[in-house]
């Protein structure tokens, strides 16, 4: 197996969880419709999150405008400044695709990678959120960074239900891109298969 292969076969699952979250970050109405289902106040929730969004987008990176505190407002920095890198990340798996494209066994890349997506996909069905949450914001952020009161403007527009039923969403995605490009690409294989 050339390096190449090896390399997107190894990161395929983070790039495919990357496209998937970006696929549903940006979009308000995720956001309304989880905290719709959580009963959150949605004169803060949507104004809040109208506010966050906009200020994802812009390149600036200093301290967003929104009613947070001084913790709140340095974690979504924090939060911005991840997301930024996780997209330059994705670009660069998709550079490294795109420029192995011509000589590496495309099949093998897309089939294993969509494989061991799904097979990682599944085993986290097994640990609880709880867990995963934890993990995933002592790795990425300060500890006691992303920690809040529960009357925190963060916590009332984002409550612990509305993590899990937007990391659902993403899992769900990713489970649905890895498995069309598995199907698709095992028929295609399949097909071009000369009969006997």
């Amino acid at each position: 197996m050339k390096w190449e292969e090896t390399l997107l076969i190894a990161f395929f699952p983070l790039a495919i969880m990357i496209v998937s979250a970006h696929a549903l970050v940006f979009w308000p109405g995720v956001y309304e419709h989880f905290q719709t289902k959580e009963e959150v106040d949605l004169s803060h929730g949507v104004a809040l999150t109208h506010s966050l969004l906009s200020y994802f987008t812009t390149s600036k990176y200093t301290l967003p405008d929104a009613e947070l505190s001084n913790r709140e407002a340095e974690h979504i920095l924090d939060v911005k400044i991840l997301l930024h890198l996780l997209l330059a990340a994705s670009a660069l798996y998709l550079l490294v695709f795109l420029f192995s494209i011509d000589h590496i066994n495309m099949t093998k890349v897309l089939l294993y990678g969509s494989s061991i997506t799904l097979g990682l996909l599944a085993l986290s069905t097994l640990i609880p959120f709880t867990t995963l949450f934890v993990f995933f914001h002592e790795l990425f952020f300060t500890p006691g960074s992303w920690t809040f009161a529960s009357d925190s403007a963060l916590i009332r527009a984002y409550p612990f239900g509305f993590f899990l039923r937007f990391a659902s969403a993403i899992a769900g995605l990713a489970a649905g891109l890895c498995s069309t490009l598995f199907a698709v690409t095992l028929y295609r294989t399949f097909m071009s298969k000369p009969l006997d």
